[in-house]
């Protein structure tokens, strides 16, 4: 676990964090109210080290 971050950190790395939120649809087919999730924000968040390399 340790050696998996010492990695990251000396390679540099990149994610995305996605927040999605619960959202009612009507199905026309049957009439009923079905609950999907949707997504509302996508941030890419980069750790300081290879932020500062792409600068």
């Amino acid at each position: 676990m340790v050696e998996n971050a010492l990695f990251k950190r000396a390679t540099g790395y990149r994610y995305d964090e996605v927040t999605k939120e619960a959202a009612r649809e009507l199905d026309e087919e049957s009439g009923e109210y079905k609950t999907v999730m949707t997504e509302t924000k996508r941030v890419t968040k980069v750790n300081a080290e290879l932020a500062a390399l792409e600068k």
